[in-house]
């Protein structure tokens, strides 16, 4: 019997598979028209970037070019936000669809990464393979595809791939490939697969940990290591209610760890009146301990 997390990734599959036959990708034409001088930075994922509902995705999406014309923001939304508020000026781009992996992308729509991009942020399926679980074979080919197009169309593009968080799904449900074992393994686990894909994919410049710093919040009691235990008077949960996909508190860490490695400022810059935390009715006190825990998983203490 199927779960519902796969019968969701199924649905939503096809949904990316038909968006991508209605929708053509307009980049070169974005390309062209973009400011000189200012950096244009590309977004390329999923739900793990675009979010995986409506109050993720919609938000921030005036500041944010969608490729596929779905007026979306999520995680590129709220890093743009962030750029404002630091007084910078990016261009920013996503090539996102729901429940997809990196070789959809190289696939499906090749000419996205035919454009010069300055800078491209590249984020692979949950478990690197929807078919076999942290088997990293696809993702090593697609993504050299990918970083290999990137180069030939800007060779001074920088490329960052993302270093996802582990699914709380796969820790806590019997089924699950890290049950029984603590968080922070299935967290280890994660990074080092990461490690091991930018081992293998030389022309990614730099991996950004967003699951070690998921890790780390959790590990100074920022965020709950559960979020199956919903005992009253605990700390954040960093996934959504399907304990796969990112909470806003989630995506809110993962976008302060995206904005200081791809500007190189530090997260706490941005100070106790952030927008996007008020936006989504982030308690301060969690987001300014969370500002700390990027500056320090960015190395930034």
């Amino acid at each position: 019997m199927m779960r519902a997390y796969d019968i969701r990734l199924i649905l939503t599959l096809l949904f990316g598979l038909l968006l991508s036959s209605a929708c053509t990708s307009d980049a070169a034409e974005v390309v062209d028209r973009r400011t000189p001088g200012v950096p244009a930075v590309l977004f390329v994922g999923n739900s793990f970037t675009q979010g995986s509902y409506a109050q993720i995705q919609r938000y921030g999406s005036a500041g944010v070019t969608d490729l596929n014309r779905q007026d979306t923001g999520g995680v590129p939304g709220m890093f743009k936000l962030f750029t404002q508020q630091a007084g910078l000026d990016y261009a920013v781009y996503q090539e996102t669809s729901l429940g997809v992996d990196l070789d959809w992308h190289a696939r499906i729509k090749p000419e996205v990464f035919q454009q010069p991009w300055d800078v491209v942020v590249i984020q692979e399926y949950s478990l690197l393979n929807a078919r076999s679980a942290m088997d990293s074979k696809i993702s090593i080919q697609s993504i050299n595809s990918i970083t290999e197009a990137l180069k030939r169309a800007n060779p001074d593009v920088t490329i960052h791939l993302m270093v996802n968080w582990a699914r709380a799904d796969q820790i806590f449900i019997p089924s699950g490939l890290w049950h029984g074992k603590p968080p922070a393994d299935a967290f280890d686990a994660m990074a080092t697969a990461f490690a091991d894909l930018k081992a293998r994919t030389p022309l990614v410049d730099r991996l950004i940990p967003v699951g070690p710093a998921w890790k780390n919040a959790i590990e100074q009691g920022v965020a709950r290591a559960n979020p199956y235990d919903t005992a009253r008077n605990q700390a954040v949960s960093l996934w959504t209610s399907d304990n796969v996909h990112a909470s806003p508190y989630g995506h809110y860490l993962q976008t302060l760890v995206i904005f200081g490695a791809l500007t190189g400022q530090d997260p706490r810059s941005l100070g106790e009146n952030e927008q996007v935390a008020r936006d989504f009715s982030l308690r301060p006190e969690v987001t300014q301990r969370m500002k700390a825990v990027a500056a320090e998983t960015l190395g930034l203490d």
